[in-house]
């Protein structure tokens, strides 16, 4: 019986050193129990912050110029990073543009008036020059890095993108929108430049003058603002009066997204994994109301969607059979947005992130950057004070699901 009780006991006290102790949840989490954000007006004034040890990162993708100063600063880390994000002319395609057409239909209705503003936009300038290179030239709505996804019959390294900068055939698509030149005096009129309009452009519906472009032009952000004033210093040249807004996006945000009181703007996304997914939520009817994803392709004159055959090739992918059939359907919405212009893409990032050296843990992922939950879960300072982490610009609202 003792002999019974002996090895009973041994048992269990085998046991209690081998079966490991539960982990408690209060053990598991961020290493650093606060992170501190703060908001600066630019990259520039968020990585001056970083240099003068006031933040420990930048929240954003640096400039050519900042990092060229990174790397020589043994203090800051740099990470590479192909961004998973497209920026982009989002252009209002709503029979109306609230309060600025004077009861007539909105010019970036037609389809091509939408195709002269795409000749007017010199990709290759805006990639080499304003993102100093910084940035991979994209023609459909996707990431570059997504390139496996697009289309095959609408991309510059091909040589199929079918509305290359050219201000000349600009005028001609223009003229055949309806907005040909009237009598009244172009004051921006160049006759050194190619495409040069001496006369404003007439709108056809009432055949005088018409209204000026409302161009909405993000401040905060040196390539978006560099981009929006060299296209409307071509849409004068050619003709269009434009009205354009250099704002930061506290400003924008209410006309664009709210009230689509916009003709062009400045956007940008920031992408998940599968394409097909985020089409939907940019370019569905569904998603086509104010503070809504989709901002963008709008109603047609009896106040029905625009874009039915795009709908249905995006429904398709959101909700396709197999992932073969998202990829195709994708592909076909993709296309049918550059033929239609519905969107004018630009790029996607190509930079540098930067943060203290201070700063452990930071985990650099592919197609996003540091700033991912896995970073917010595992970096820490040597010193185990909070995390201070600087955004170039202050959010709008909170995020009601994250």
């Amino acid at each position: 019986m003792k002999f019974k009780i002996y090895a009973t006991f041994a048992i269990a006290l085998l046991m209690m050193f081998t079966i490991p102790s539960p982990v408690k949840a209060v053990d598991m989490g961020a290493r650093t129990e606060y992170l501190v954000m703060r908001f600066y007006g630019n990259v520039q004034s968020a990585y001056a912050a970083l240099k003068a040890g006031d933040i420990d990162a930048v929240g954003y993708e640096i400039t050519q110029n900042l990092y060229i100063d990174a790397i020589t600063d043994p203090n800051i880390v740099l990470g590479p990073v192909g961004d998973r994000g497209k920026y982009q002319l989002d252009i209002n395609n709503n029979y109306t543009a609230t309060d600025l057409n004077d009861g007539r239909r909105s010019p970036t209705s037609y389809v091509d008036f939408r195709r002269g503003i795409a000749f007017c936009v010199d990709k290759d300038l805006v990639v080499d020059t304003y993102c100093e290179g910084f940035a991979d030239r994209i023609d459909q709505p996707i990431a570059y890095a997504q390139k496996s996804w697009r289309n095959q019959s609408y991309w510059y390294e091909d040589g199929t993108y079918p509305y290359e900068y050219n201000p000349v055939q600009a005028s001609a698509e223009f003229d055949a929108a309806g907005f040909v030149q009237g009598t009244d005096d172009n004051p921006y009129y160049d006759p050194d430049f190619p495409g040069s309009a001496p006369k404003l452009r007439i709108h056809p519906d009432k055949g005088t003058t018409m209204n000026d472009l409302e161009m909405c032009t993000r401040s905060e952000d040196e390539r978006r603002r560099e981009a929006g004033i060299e296209l409307t210093r071509i849409l004068r040249l050619v003709g269009i009066p434009v009205n354009n807004i250099v704002a930061p996006a506290s400003v924008h945000y209410p006309k664009v997204i709210d009230n689509f009181d916009y003709h062009i703007y400045t956007g940008g996304w920031s992408l998940g994994r599968f394409p097909a997914l985020n089409a939907h939520g940019l370019y569905h009817e569904s998603e086509y109301y104010p503070a809504g994803s989709n901002y963008i392709t709008g109603n047609n004159s009896v106040n029905t969607p625009n874009y039915p055959v795009l709908d249905s090739y995006l429904q398709t992918a959101k909700f396709p059979a197999n992932y073969s059939q998202a990829q195709k359907y994708a592909r076909m919405a993709f296309g049918y947005i550059v033929e239609e212009c519905i969107t004018i893409e630009l790029f996607s990032a190509a930079s540098y992130w930067a943060w203290s050296s201070d700063l452990l843990g930071v985990v650099n992922a592919v197609g996003t950057g540091p700033e991912n939950g896995y970073t917010f879960v595992n970096a820490y300072k040597v010193d185990d004070t909070p995390i201070i982490y600087g955004l170039k610009t202050a959010p709008n609202e909170m995020n009601k699901v994250y």
